[in-house]
């Protein structure tokens, strides 16, 4: 698989597994933007998958979020068959 695809894919797992957090946690777009101090319409493009959030602002939602980076990596490493399944359980 080429770079970029991974790229893609791993941006596409990171957006929706925020995003179901978010949800889950009763957040709307413009709350999460509150809580981490950007723009409510930086928040719809991450989640539409046309921009990113800055590495501390990645941080920071997941913490808000309940979320883990690393856990979210993790399930992207065993879903393309770099790590075995029982890392992530």
């Amino acid at each position: 698989m080429k770079r970029r695809a991974l790229n893609r894919d791993f941006r596409a797992l990171v957006v929706r597994r925020y995003a179901s957090a978010r949800e889950a946690c009763g957040f709307t777009q413009s709350e999460l933007a509150d809580l981490i101090e950007v723009s409510p319409p930086c928040i719809a493009m991450f989640e539409a998958g046309r921009s990113l959030l800055r590495a501390d602002k990645l941080f920071e939602a997941a913490t808000v979020l309940g979320i883990s980076l690393d856990e979210v990596c993790r399930e992207w490493a065993v879903h393309e068959g770099l790590l075995p399944a029982e890392v992530v359980a």
